[in-house]
């Protein structure tokens, strides 16, 4: 049950985020492939932002289930894989952070 949030700085050019939503499907992919999930499970979203000059434009906010699996090692790694995927596509240096959703605390209604 992965969620991803990918905060794009308003600055970036609209062929650049254009590029970016094109992509998600194949980041979906990745996504799903990767942590072994299946697409209905998957939520990925671009958010606009205003951000100061000096941050990364693009950053990436993962959250995760844990499973004995989704070992630190295999995190770091997928991170490794989005943060470059969406950096070729968007020609932008991308920032990736990863927290665990705490499962006995956690609700989801669909």
């Amino acid at each position: 049950m992965p969620l991803l949030k990918i905060y794009a700085d308003k600055t970036i050019e609209a062929g650049r985020k254009d590029r970016l939503a094109k992509a998600l499907p194949a980041l979906r992919e990745l996504v799903c492939r990767e942590l072994k999930v299946d697409a209905s499970l998957c939520q990925i979203g671009i958010v606009d932002v205003h951000g100061l000059e000096d941050q990364t434009r693009i950053s990436v906010e993962i959250q995760l289930l844990p499973k004995p699996e989704r070992t630190r090692e295999v995190v770091v790694a997928v991170a490794g894989k989005i943060r470059d995927f969406l950096a070729q596509e968007s020609q932008e240096h991308v920032a990736v952070r990863v927290s665990a959703i705490d499962p006995e605390t956690y609700v989801v209604l669909r």
